[in-house]
């Protein structure tokens, strides 16, 4: 069971821990939305806990985990694991970072050697006081782990179970980024965004963001049609 002496050795298979082109997330949630989550993350990098959220698609997952990668202007490993399902190859070449964030761990469900590594992933960070956080779209409790010690030691994780924006609240998170870049979102605008993208925070934010950047290159102001022809260039390019 023992991988940490390759460490060195699998560095390659977890090449891209972080897309280059992501920058980080500003955090863009409500008071009261997930409040609990949002303070444990933030303290992670000073208390050697592990971490566990939970959400069903689109409830900010993925946005929250790489809010705290990011945390306090530094930088932590983020891995989302649904990205290759043999990439638990790799663990060995994080098992040292002080903080650790594996999204959408549950995609290694059901592979024994997958399941192996991050039990001995667990023993190893948890030996060395080192944080971490994992999220899933169900409980742990409710993938279908197949190796009982792995899934006694995610069971034993401090768990968030995270709440997906309404419709209201996806709105005024949309109006709080646009605000955050001193822009105005429209209602007209707002409503489109809320009909004809997937409303997913981890990929809509940055979007938006990308958005007002190609604007302020042209000069123009937020509408349906700018959006339309930003989207054009953004999908022919």
């Amino acid at each position: 069971m023992a991988f940490l002496s390759s460490r060195l050795g699998t560095q390659t298979a977890m090449q891209e821990l972080l897309p280059l082109e992501r920058l980080p997330l500003p955090l863009t949630n409500l008071p009261g939305l997930n409040e609990a989550a949002i303070d444990a993350l933030g303290r992670l990098r000073a208390s050697p806990d592990f971490l566990a959220l939970h959400g069903e698609r689109g409830s900010g997952k993925t946005h929250l985990l790489l809010w705290a990668a990011f945390a306090n202007g530094g930088w932590a490993p983020y891995f989302d694991c649904a990205e290759d399902p043999n990439s638990w190859q790799g663990l060995a070449s994080l098992a040292d970072a002080p903080v650790l964030f594996l999204d959408n761990v549950d995609a290694w469900a059901g592979q024994p050697r997958a399941e192996e590594q991050l039990f001995v992933l667990y023993n190893y960070r948890k030996n060395n006081n080192l944080a971490w956080a994992v999220s899933s779209r169900t409980t742990p409790g409710q993938c279908p782990w197949i190796l009982p010690d792995w899934a006694s030691r995610i069971a034993g994780a401090t768990h968030y179970g995270l709440v997906r924006p309404g419709e209201e609240e996806l709105a005024a998170i949309l109006r709080q980024q646009a605000s955050n870049r001193g822009r105005y979102l429209p209602d007209t605008l707002l409503h489109h965004l809320l009909r004809q993208e997937e409303r997913n925070l981890a990929k809509l934010v940055p979007l938006l963001d990308d958005f007002y950047d190609w604007l302020s290159r042209w000069h123009g102001s937020p509408s349906v049609r700018q959006w339309r022809r930003y989207c054009k260039e953004r999908d022919s390019g």
